[in-house]
């Protein structure tokens, strides 16, 4: 399954909504993170999105899109496909990847984001556990 498709959408929420560890992190938790993948880091490459909307503990909706709606969206996470592909095999730790430029915080507030830290982890901890595969040319 390709990440940021509409099927690993879906999947990834039901992986959420099935997960105790995520329900307890996100309890507090009432918004969405848009997660961006660029095919290049050039300002005009294309790309793909997936907007998540969480509210206490419960994924209520996965939106995937080719462009991202920031004006929807409460945070945006943006990185190339082949962060991505380093995230999402376990070979990057996304706080580093954050912390080095390679993943982007392009709306929100990172010092906001701070208390969620552990339904971050179970965020991408998931998406982990799905074994997606970034589309051919991106990363």
């Amino acid at each position: 399954m390709e990440a940021f498709s509409e099927d690993w959408a879906r999947s990834w929420c039901q992986a959420l909504n099935g997960d105790p560890a995520f329900r307890a992190a996100a309890g507090v938790w009432a918004g969405d993170v848009t997660l961006v993948m660029t095919q290049s880091s050039a300002p005009e490459a294309p790309q793909r999105s997936v907007r998540v909307e969480i509210r206490h503990g419960e994924c209520l909706t996965t939106k995937p899109a080719p462009e991202p709606e920031p004006s929807e969206a409460s945070y945006v996470l943006a990185g190339t496909g082949t962060t991505w592909r380093d995230v999402l095999s376990g070979r990057q730790n996304p706080l580093t990847a954050l912390m080095t430029g390679k993943l982007r915080l392009t709306r929100g507030s990172l010092v906001a984001l701070l208390p969620y830290g552990a339904m971050a982890r179970e965020l991408i901890r998931l998406a982990i556990e799905m074994n997606a595969s970034i589309p051919e040319g991106w990363g």
